[in-house]
């Protein structure tokens, strides 16, 4: 008798022991959720959750193999609107002093481009482009290498109230 409530209690122990370490576990689990790091990523080697459902999932259903096509993704292009070309265009040229077109070595510079500069301007009851264009001026001969000065010249900017291209300054005083 006494052999068989030293089983009985060993038993009831043992079932006590299994239960405290599940319920120490799921203590464990809901402080790292509760206090953790907030991360859907499970550690790799460490405590794994408990399974919410222990059922096998069943054979007979199958995932259907419907597919939807997705147009592809076209993104719109950068910059501004291109000023319209029906509007009159006046052209501006900026050109550097003649003096300055002559090298350090001697030779006259040579244009070699320019750079071009679109604002609206609006004048009363008349829309009209102001192109600037500065030219630019650099010595075939020596390459600029020749002086310290630099090897492409080009005409001062045309100070401008905002940096964006936007209407002259002359329409914003109209309003």
């Amino acid at each position: 008798m006494l052999l068989d409530a030293q089983a009985r209690f060993e038993k009831q122990q043992a079932r006590f022991d299994k239960e405290n370490g599940i319920l120490l576990e799921q203590i464990r689990l809901l402080r790292q959720q509760l206090y953790g790091k907030k991360s859907e990523k499970m550690p790799i080697g460490g405590p794994q959750p408990l399974p919410l459902f222990d059922l096998p999932e069943p054979n007979s259903i199958e995932p259907e193999g419907k597919t939807t096509d997705v147009p592809a993704h076209t993104r719109k292009q950068g910059g501004r609107k291109p000023l319209p070309e029906d509007l009159p265009w006046v052209e501006v040229i900026h050109d550097i002093p003649s003096e300055e077109k002559i090298c350090g070595c001697g030779p006259e510079l040579s244009r070699i481009g320019e750079e071009a500069l679109e604002q609206l301007d609006i004048v009363p009851a008349k829309l009209q482009v102001i192109r600037h264009i500065r030219a630019k001026y650099a010595c075939r001969h020596c390459e600029g290498l020749e002086d310290d000065s630099p090897a492409v010249k080009i005409s001062p900017a045309v100070p401008r109230l905002f940096r964006n291209p936007s209407p002259a300054p002359a329409s914003w005083l109209i309003s």
